[in-house]
């Protein structure tokens, strides 16, 4: 059964600079790993910034759907890492013990993106 259902768009162009930031200041943002990923290729830096914001901010709009009281996006921001599955497709980890007083879910995401635009799509299933 389906919980919540959340989807963002973000203009790339917003993150163009975002790989010039401290890390201390991007960690306050994404997780260690997600943000070793965005700084991997600076190329595609500003594209993985863009999405993984994205993805935060589906994740957010789906728990407010279900959650009496939804966390903060920055704790929940906190929260969040994405992963690749064997076959790339992008995978939602959610450390529920940074939540406290929010049912547990299954996630599934979705990433796209054009040149200009980056689109996440989150939704939260009953485990």
């Amino acid at each position: 059964m389906i919980l919540g259902i959340g989807i963002d768009s973000v203009d790339i162009a917003r993150f163009a600079h975002w790989h010039t930031y401290s890390r201390a200041m991007l960690l306050r943002v994404f997780s260690p790993h997600d943000l070793d990923f965005c700084l991997q290729k600076p190329e595609l830096s500003a594209q993985r910034f863009a999405s993984r914001f994205a993805a935060r901010e589906a994740t957010y709009k789906a728990l407010c759907t279900y959650a009496p009281t939804p966390p903060p996006l920055r704790t929940l921001c906190k929260a969040i890492e994405i992963h690749a599955t064997a076959c790339g497709a992008p995978k939602l980890i959610i450390d529920w013990h940074q939540l406290p007083g929010i049912m547990q879910t299954a996630p599934l995401l979705s990433i796209t993106h054009t040149a200009t635009v980056a689109t996440a799509l989150v939704m939260l299933q009953a485990e």
